[in-house]
């Protein structure tokens, strides 16, 4: 919305400010899309081995994967081909774009530096045998805290993957906190889907999570070994999403 007000407003010093600002305006919708489709294409590149050909997982855009990079090229050719096209533009869309990182840029960095230099809360929580337990003791490693609840379909849908990415990754710990739940339920979900999930504990009360600041499920904390926190993704993840995450997490986490 930021960059088609940009449009609109700086559109309106060219000499033919309606035929400027429709000409700018059909560059940023299609800077966007084609961002969009190139981010997804590019994870689906990365990360190809976790897909297994599947035409529908690469669809699925819940799992919230994306290449930031390759999409941002992508969108700077489109941009850079509609000038070449429609030179009366140069001038709105580089004001617009100018105008748009100065908003936003500034904004990104401070919310980055505010999440990251927030330490990891330490709360109780219980085990599915009902024994208190200290987040504190899994801070030896890099740490991923997945929050969930059975009655969440995401949630469900990702559990085979957290499975996975615990046998695969002995050197994280994978913590799963289940959601004002009973463990009889979280027992007969865990049964029914024939899952074996280690580090599966028990927020009967929700405090825990909203001490953590989720409020969406599933919200899935990737946190380094001194507990800062290096990403939070907000849905469910795939294989695919869980692995790249996973591989920032250990990247940032090597001395």
């Amino acid at each position: 919305m930021l960059a088609w007000a940009g449009c609109y407003v700086f559109s309106r010093r060219a000499n033919s400010p309606k035929t400027c600002y429709q000409f700018a305006s059909n560059a940023v919708f299609g800077a966007f899309a084609i961002g969009f489709f190139f981010a997804r294409l590019g994870f689906i590149v990365g990360q190809w081995s976790y897909f297994h050909g599947d035409v529908l997982a690469m669809l699925d855009v819940r799992d919230g994967g994306f290449s930031v990079g390759s999409g941002l090229v992508a969108a700077a050719l489109y941009v850079s081909y509609s000038i070449h096209r429609h030179p009366v533009i140069r001038s709105t869309l580089l004001w617009t774009g100018v105008a748009t990182s100065v908003v936003m840029l500034p904004l990104y960095v401070a919310v980055s530096l505010l999440l990251r230099s927030a330490s990891m809360p330490v709360p109780m929580v219980g085990s599915l045998e009902g024994s208190p337990v200290n987040l504190s003791d899994f801070k030896d490693k890099p740490l991923v805290i997945n929050f969930w609840a059975t009655w969440c379909p995401p949630c469900r849908r990702e559990m085979p993957a957290m499975a996975r990415a615990q046998r695969d990754n002995p050197d994280i710990h994978i913590v799963l906190i289940n959601q004002s739940e009973s463990p009889a339920q979280v027992r007969a979900f865990l049964a029914e889907q024939e899952l074996e999930l280690n580090n599966m504990l028990m927020d009967v009360s929700g405090d825990v999570s909203r001490e953590f600041g989720v409020a969406v499920l599933p919200t899935t904390l990737f946190y380094s070994r001194d507990g800062k926190l290096i990403y939070r993704h907000v849905g469910g993840v795939s294989d695919a999403s869980l692995a790249k995450a996973i591989r920032i997490l250990q990247a940032e986490s090597t001395p």
